[in-house]
């Protein structure tokens, strides 16, 4: 394997519902093609939101988070869901 290509950027418009399940499906994958079992909760969350693209990040901006949740990867992707 050359390199692995990242899936594209969550698209936050049109069908939302549609375009999170398929991105987060595909992430998933992603995280599994590259290893990430190994990788600290924070490193995950870098990784979502790198790959969730700009607009994502904007939307996880204005999201708020526990003590509990803030470190906690899994907390990140469920503010996200539909």
């Amino acid at each position: 394997m050359d390199q692995i290509k990242s899936p594209g950027h969550l698209q936050c418009k049109g069908n939302v519902g549609e375009n999170w399940r398929r991105f987060i499906q595909a992430f998933e994958l992603y995280l599994m093609v590259i290893a990430a079992d190994y990788k600290s909760d924070k490193q995950h969350i870098a990784i979502f939101l790198t790959v969730a693209g700009q607009e994502a990040l904007e939307i996880y901006n204005t999201f708020t988070f526990t003590d509990e949740e803030k470190d906690k990867y899994g907390s990140v992707p469920a503010k996200f869901q539909i």
